[in-house]
């Protein structure tokens, strides 16, 4: 991998080769951005170039560059959550690991994905490395969700910004990575936002059965009422599907709120008279008039904050359902 196959990131690729070319490597840095954007991706081609051997760092090619991209590098350390969230005996062992020295590299380097779902005690634990980082180490926290990390731990990293992708490299990489036609590509990419990552999982048979289903209530019955939402949300999600092959539970609310945010959007510019070109949902065009009729734009103004609200504490909240149940009984007019 080199940054230049990482597209549609030019200012943040631009900050890591800066830092690069003059050798001045902080001891952390906070990945920050939208879901399915690159920033795991970049964050192992630092994790490469740090240790890279080839002219062009990363290179790609040399054995430290391969060792990274297999996922053996002795001195490069990818920490995921389990279960629900990062625990504090992940956190534990990775300290221990990072206290020896690089063993192949220059830089013993950890990467933690999803770095917002440090739970109290290991947030804890990881800030006392903050704060006292071992030498020739390297912290890489990676988050789509910036205000649930506490701002202790924010304040100690380097930030580097990841933006939504332009429209269309998003389109592009999802044409290439899902196989889709332009125009099926180009929806999915408007409906998460110019995430690829949330667009491929969309983009799978689940996800567009569930998109035609909740679309198709939303469209026939104007405006449902709450029971009528949570009913049709628990039949296009049941829990048989909430295996080790399907989208966990998270993922399934946050499919979901793309789905509602971009309805919302959709009526709104509607009631604000635009042209129907605007509309991300143009297939569900008569349903969409249909729910127009029924609600004002103070209305749709109001449930968009609302869905907004739920989609920014997701990552703080350890159940989704929950989290859904508060959106559409406390918060769905």
């Amino acid at each position: 991998m080199s940054f230049h196959e990482i597209r549609g990131q030019d200012p943040a690729i631009r900050v890591l080769q800066a830092v690069l070319r003059h050798q001045r490597v902080g001891h952390a840095y906070l990945f920050t951005g939208p879901e399915g954007v690159g920033k795991r991706r970049a964050a192992l081609a630092f994790a490469q170039a740090l240790n890279c051997s080839g002219g062009e760092r990363p290179c790609g090619a040399c054995r430290s560059c391969l060792k990274v991209a297999r996922g053996v590098h002795p001195d490069v350390r990818v920490l995921e959550p389990e279960g629900t969230g990062i625990r504090i005996e992940q956190v534990r062992e990775l300290q221990r690991e990072l206290h020896f020295k690089a063993f192949e590299g220059r830089w013993k380097t950890a990467i933690l994905d999803e770095a917002e779902r440090l739970r109290g005690p290991a947030a804890n634990a990881l800030l006392k490395t903050l704060e006292e980082p071992p030498e020739q180490s390297v912290l890489i926290l990676v988050t789509a969700s910036l205000d649930a990390l506490p701002p202790t731990i924010i304040s100690r990293c380097q930030r580097v910004r990841f933006r939504p992708l332009p429209l269309e490299v998003g389109v592009a990489l999802l044409q290439e990575q899902g196989g889709y036609e332009a125009d099926e590509a180009r929806l999915l990419i408007q409906l998460t936002g110019g995430s690829v990552g949330r667009a491929l999982r969309l983009g799978q048979a689940l996800g567009r059965d569930r998109r035609a289903r909740l679309l198709g209530l939303l469209g026939t019955q104007g405006f449902p009422g709450a029971q009528a939402l949570l009913d049709t949300v628990e039949a296009i999600t049941p829990r048989r599907e909430r295996s080790r092959e399907t989208a966990e539970p998270r993922d399934d609310l946050e499919d979901l709120l793309d789905l509602l945010r971009s309805w919302l959007r959709d009526l709104l510019l509607l009631k604000l008279g635009l042209p129907a070109e605007r509309l991300v949902n143009q297939d569900h065009l008569n349903g969409l008039r249909r729910a127009a009729a029924t609600v004002t734009a103070e209305q749709l103004c109001a449930r968009f904050e609302a869905v907004a609200r739920v989609h920014a504490a997701l990552p703080r909240n350890p159940n989704p359902q929950l989290a859904l149940e508060a959106l559409v009984t406390g918060m769905w007019p």
